[in-house]
């Protein structure tokens, strides 16, 4: 759990302040590598009433998309549940759910420091009412009522050195241009008005 938390933050000591409460099994044999080849099991953690602190990939996120509310996320709830397999942490789940957002994260790190996450962001009803959105009912909707925003930080290098891309996530409702604004959250809703707008934004973005 420390490596995946410092493949989230990205510091030497990431934290996560709330109470939580950790449940692990597994076998493994050996030492070093050996180890980590053979280390087998699971880990399920719940934290609630807490709080992100200085995490790197919800900077990125906050920056990216202007929504603040992304950076220091407090959230009422996180809940992750992990496999540990051929020298991999497997992500089953992570949700960190907020008051006005959420996040969910997705893919794998590697016991030897080795990353290849996505993050994906969600806004609450309060929020996407305020920010004004545009076509922002053409977005997938939880069953709590949380819009999914059609885009994901990619996490790729390692947890030394990582390294934030974004990807539009494979359905996206807002039409195949939005195909061409990865890399430009910012402008990303603008690829709901199609054609002119999106060229315009990927333009200006490059």
């Amino acid at each position: 759990l420390g490596l995946l938390m410092k493949a989230a933050l990205n510091e030497s000591e990431p934290r996560v302040t709330g109470r939580g409460r950790i449940t692990t099994s597994g076998t493994g044999r050996g030492q070093g590598e050996a180890l980590q080849k053979s280390l087998s099991g699971t880990v399920v953690f719940d934290i609630t009433d807490g709080q992100f602190v200085r995490s790197k990939v919800l900077e990125f996120l906050a920056e990216q998309t202007h929504i603040d509310d992304f950076k220091g996320l407090g959230f009422k709830t996180l809940h992750g549940d992990l496999q540990i397999k051929e020298g991999w942490i497997n992500i089953k789940q992570i949700r960190a759910d907020g008051p006005s957002v959420a996040v969910e994260a997705s893919g794998r790190v590697g016991l030897d420091g080795r990353l290849d996450l996505q993050v994906q962001p969600k806004i609450g009803p309060a929020l996407a009412d305020y920010a004004r959105i545009p076509c922002v009912d053409q977005f997938m909707k939880t069953a709590d009522g949380f819009t999914v925003l059609p885009l994901a930080v990619a996490v790729e290098g390692t947890a030394e050195n990582p390294s934030y891309g974004i990807t539009v996530t494979p359905g996206s409702t807002v039409g195949k241009e939005a195909e061409v604004l990865v890399g430009t959250i910012a402008n990303l809703f603008t690829a709901c008005q199609g054609g002119k707008a999106a060229q315009k934004a990927t333009d200006e973005a490059l």
